[in-house]
């Protein structure tokens, strides 16, 4: 993983961010920054989220752990 998808993903461990919030945070260059995030996207490490408080502004915050629910954690049970 590259090093600025590294500060990307340490900027959004205390919740989430807007990518500007995340610009300012990690001091990234726009262009090094979209890359950051494609690359934490395709990942599947951070969420891409509207905002609750303004539709139009998009939130980024870490990927809930859903892929090891089953090992020790929660486990869901689906109806046969």
């Amino acid at each position: 993983m590259p090093k600025s998808a590294l500060m990307v993903a340490k900027a959004l461990e205390r919740g989430p961010l807007t990518r500007e919030q995340v610009r300012l945070r990690t001091g990234l260059p726009d262009r090094t920054l979209r890359f950051a995030v494609g690359r934490l996207r395709e990942a599947r490490l951070i969420e891409e989220r509207r905002s609750l408080k303004d539709a139009r502004m998009k939130l980024f915050f870490l990927a809930a752990d859903e892929d090891h629910e089953g090992e020790g954690g929660k486990v869901s049970h689906t109806p046969s």
